[in-house]
Parts: structure tokens; C-alpha cells; sequence
């Protein structure tokens, strides 16, 4: 007998059997192990047995294993939600973060690492509402990620960029500028950025600045302009493409002027 299989003991009384009955169960003791003599229904009983089994071992090794990975992060308190979740269709948002669980989760914490814990949503299951509902969003957060990990430092970065509180406070957010507040309504609507957080905005772009790729956009008589493109976060989780003209001054640059723009990739 195999430990694992399924097995049924039934007592047999030969001294109440007549010599037919009794040479048809000696006969019947002969089968090969290897011959299946149950019917087809109950194989497939036994079949359907097995894979509800086999399912529910799956899910519960899925679900401890993230418990011990994810811990406090974990979405699922338990294995009846955590189940209900991994059984929907495969097309369903349920479906996909349930099954993406750990894969989901270093996924974000690598983002962290990267991009800064404030640039991205505070739990897993923001991050995956995100992922698999915005892709838009989420592709500014890939596109971010995979730019900060092969990009070159900026070549002009030599000691530090400067960005003067007339930038924003009397161009970009100032609503009696039209050429400057034209670009600012974007900054505000889209991150969450005006003229009473305008030091957080500088202080991003001066943190990514130092991770994208800087390149001449011209040389004048005043001196040489650099071109930024750089995504920035913002405050409502919905980056967004900027591009940043730079003057080099020595050992500095400064910043000149900055506007949205558009990435497809």
C-alpha cells in the first residue's frame, strides 16, 4: 500500500461463502497492483479530490510564505480572504495580486530603494492598484526606476544646482505671470505643487537632478544652457515628465526655467 493513496478495508467472511462466491474473490485477489478496476466516475472523484487538494496545499505554502516575507505589510490576515482572492479569474485585479504577492512586494521595496520611500504609495496595496489599474501612472514609476539604475550622473554636477525662490514664487506659481503660471498649473493640478510647498518641488528636482542624464542644449554668449528631462512624484502619486534647462556658472547650476513635457515610454 502506498501511504499517501486512498485505501478502504472491507472484512471478508469465507466460511460464509459457497465455492463460487469463494473462487471469484480468490480470483479477484490476483489483479495486478498496476490495474485500475475502479469505474470512471470514481476515478474521477478521486481525480477532482486530488486537485482540490493539491490547491489548497499550494495556497496555503503561497500564503506563509508571504506572511514570514511581507510581514506588517502583508494584505491578507488570513487564509480564508487571502483564498478567496487567489481563486478569481485570472483577468481579475484580485487575481493578480494575490498571485503576485512577493514578486509585487520586492518590486516596491526596490522602487524605495531608488526613487525614495515619499515617491511612492505607503502600502502594497496601493502599489498594486497602481500597477495593475494605472498603468500610466505605473509606467512613469518603471520608466523612473530603470532610468535611475543606467543612467549617468549629470556631467555638469560638479559641487551643486541652485534654484532661486523667484522661480517659483514669481514665475512658475505666479498667477499675474502668464508665460510662467501657464506651466505652473500643470505642476499644481498634477503634483500637488503652488506657490505655499514651492520649496518641496525645488527640493525634488534638485534630489532627482542628480539621476538622469544632463545634455547641451546650447551655448551663448552668456554661457552654456543644459537640457534635464527627470520624472518627478509630487504629492498625489501622479508623476509626471519634467524638463529642466540649466546655465552653467562655475562650479553651479542654475536653474533657468522648467516645464511639463511629454514620455511615451
Amino acid at each position: 500500500m502506498h501511504p499517501n493513496c486512498r485505501h478502504e478495508f472491507i472484512p471478508v467472511w469465507l466460511d460464509l461463502m459457497d465455492e463460487k462466491e469463494l473462487a471469484k474473490e480468490i480470483e479477484r485477489s490476483r489483479i495486478s497492483q498496476k490495474e485500475d478496476i475502479r469505474s470512471e466516475s470514481e476515478r474521477n472523484v478521486y481525480a477532482k479530490w486530488q486537485a482540490e487538494n493539491r490547491q489548497k496545499n499550494t495556497e496555503i505554502l503561497y500564503f506563509n510564505k508571504a506572511k514570514q516575507e511581507l510581514g506588517f505589510s502583508m494584505p491578507y490576515k488570513d487564509i480564508a480572504s487571502f483564498r478567496r482572492s487567489y481563486r478569481t479569474k485570472d483577468s481579475a485585479f484580485a487575481h493578480k495580486k494575490s498571485h503576485n504577492l512577493i514578486r509585487d512586494y520586492k518590486q516596491l521595496q526596490s522602487y524605495r530603494e531608488e526613487l525614495g520611500k515619499s515617491s511612492l504609495p505607503k502600502t502594497l496595496e496601493k502599489f498594486q492598484e497602481i500597477k495593475y489599474n494605472n498603468n500610466e501612472v505605473f509606467k512613469l514609476y518603471k520608466k523612473a526606476f530603470q532610468t535611475i539604475k543606467v543612467a549617468q550622473k549629470a556631467i555638469a554636477h560638479s559641487k551643486s544646482v541652485e534654484l532661486a525662490e523667484p522661480k517659483f514664487t514669481q514665475y512658475i506659481f505666479n498667477p499675474e505671470n502668464r508665460d510662467g503660471y501657464s506651466k505652473g498649473k500643470a505642476f499644481i493640478s498634477r503634483l500637488g505643487y503652488d506657490i505655499d510647498n514651492w520649496e518641496l518641488f525645488a527640493k525634488e528636482i534638485k534630489n532627482q537632478s542628480k539621476n538622469y542624464p544632463i545634455k547641451v542644449a546650447e551655448e551663448g554668449k552668456y554661457g552654456i544652457k543644459y537640457q534635464q528631462d527627470m520624472i518627478v512624484f509630487g504629492t498625489k502619486n501622479r508623476p509626471m515628465w519634467i524638463k529642466v534647462i540649466w546655465m552653467q556658472e562655475n562650479d553651479k547650476l542654475r536653474l533657468i526655467t522648467l516645464r511639463p513635457t511629454q514620455e511615451d515610454e
